[in-house]
């Protein structure tokens, strides 16, 4: 019992040294959890049992005490409770800052978001018009308000809207709506195939108006290629540093792709997902830009902190928590789970044993082994990411949506890369699209690729699992792996820097 007792102490100050140098190394990821707990406090009870967990793990009474000043404002900040909790007759003035297309088959219109405002209280919401005004800009609203649940609510107009006087930003919410819907008329116009031009405009635009494109990609959990995120700006990053660099120098070719996909990003409908992925890949540039070294986990705590300064409601919504959790999944659990992965099964193969005794293999026999070893390791990095990914934010998913699928463990092996392919090759080879035998042969390819996910086997859509979970088990449940995963992070296991 007293060697049981001794290790458990060693265990435990090894802990706690590691988590005290994680949260040094990361300041800006420590203050944006302190103000993620202080919305948290206000918004929902349970937030309670995650700030005594984290609290407890910080092992840092000074800098928490430092840090109490943005807890307390941050607690203020917050709004207290939906001004509209049942439905109610009201009267206002709405601000859109976003612009869709009904997509339900039985109504046909337009859906405007933006902020409400009436009597002294401003309330995400959306409308619905049958027709769209001449000029996207602020208006007078009188009609029904309903709760939607996460702080946001929906309007039903009695009678006709009243345009007022156009701002900046509704001008500029037209100008963005104008563009989209010139690309749009583009793609459908350029591309033989409904199915694909459908998928060009989710995946280009985030403007999912196919129902049962999101369904079969949602039944499969796919809905993270459809979802503007990481993946997007990434490729498009890619593409943008690639063609500029054979044009110009290096540096300039960083600042051009900066350019780019800033000008990408403001014609993108805003969503929490969206925007974490522009913050980061900009500061990511800025950095490499000005040869400085900087730490993912800071990079993820300014986009976070920024995020919820601008809207605090927004961590209420299941795209911010599932986009931060699947990143914070990816960095803390993708290395343990591949080097699990890797002692599973490489040092069993034929190829590992003959590596480690030396021998010499034909260079025929030697070029199949390699294709193979690469195969292997790309599919254990994609099963590891998946993993991860499920291992964090099933009982958040379950909470949320009450369905996961298993399928998904499957379909994201190979999906994301054959078709980030396809959407690479296809902003490469866009000025070919003019061309109608070339615009045949990448529509060709896309929808090959598409059948895939949208007339799956019977079995992968039988693969989904119902269930309830509650949030404050999810909520546990993710604070619990959190403080895992940061107390690895802290040590010299798994270290995550850019250069």
């Amino acid at each position: 019992m007293l060697v049981v007792k001794d290790r458990c102490k060693r265990a435990w100050r090894k802990s706690q040294s590691s988590l005290v140098m994680f949260w040094k190394q990361n300041p800006l990821l420590f203050f944006s959890v302190i103000a993620l707990f202080g919305m948290g406090l206000k918004m929902h009870f349970s937030w309670t049992l995650l700030w005594i967990t984290v609290t407890f793990a910080l092992f840092q009474w000074e800098r928490f005490l430092y840090s109490l000043p943005l807890l307390v404002a941050c607690f203020f900040y917050a709004p207290n409770r939906h001004p509209f909790e049942e439905a109610a007759y009201v009267q206002g003035i709405f601000y859109p800052s976003r612009v869709e297309k009904q997509t339900a088959h039985f109504r046909k219109g337009w859906i405007l978001q933006g902020t409400f405002v009436t009597r002294g209280h401003s309330v995400s919401a959306r409308v619905s018009l049958r027709k769209l005004p001449r000029r996207i800009s602020p208006f007078v609203v009188e009609g029904i308000c309903k709760n939607r649940g996460d702080y946001q609510c929906s309007l039903f107009p009695k009678k006709p809207v009243q345009l007022l006087e156009p701002t900046f930003a509704s001008a500029f919410v037209q100008i963005r709506f104008r563009l989209t819907q010139k690309i749009d008329r583009w793609i459908f116009s350029h591309v033989p195939s409904m199915v694909v031009a459908q998928f060009l405009r989710a995946f280009f635009l985030g403007k999912k108006e196919d129902l049962y494109l999101n369904y079969s990609f949602q039944t499969l959990g796919l809905s993270h290629i459809l979802a503007i995120s990481g993946f997007h700006f990434a490729l498009f990053a890619a593409v943008f540093f690639t063609l500029f660099s054979l044009l110009v120098s290096i540096f300039r070719a960083k600042i051009y792709c900066l350019v780019f996909v800033s000008v990408y990003a403001l014609l993108l409908q805003n969503s929490p997902s969206s925007f974490r992925a522009f913050i980061l890949i900009s500061l990511v540039l800025f950095s490499d830009l000005f040869g400085k070294k900087v730490r993912i986990y800071n990079l993820l705590g300014a986009c976070l902190l920024i995020a919820l300064l601008l809207d605090p409601t927004s961590m209420q919504s299941p795209s911010l928590q599932l986009s931060y959790l699947s990143c914070f999944a990816l960095l803390l659990f993708y290395a343990p789970i591949f080097q699990a992965l890797e002692r599973c099964f490489y040092k069993k193969t034929p190829l590992a044993r003959e590596q480690r005794e030396g021998i010499k293999q034909p260079f025929g026999k030697m070029w199949v082994q390699t294709a193979a070893q690469k195969w292997s390791f790309y599919l254990k990095s994609a099963l590891s990411a998946s993993l991860a990914i499920y291992f964090l934010s099933a009982p958040l998913v379950l909470a949320r949506f009450s369905s996961i699928s298993f399928a998904s463990l499957l379909y994201n092996l190979f999906v994301p890369i054959l078709l980030g392919g396809l959407m690479g090759l296809w902003a490469i080879l866009w000025p070919l699209c003019f061309h109608p035998y070339a615009a045949f042969l990448l529509t060709c390819l896309t929808e090959k690729a598409l059948n895939i996910c949208l007339f799956p086997p019977v079995f992968c859509k039988n693969l989904t699992y119902l269930g309830e979970f509650s949030s404050d088990f999810a909520l546990t449940w993710v604070s619990l792996l959190l403080f895992i995963g940061f107390t690895l992070q802290g040590g010299t296991l798994f270290r995550y820097d850019i250069e």
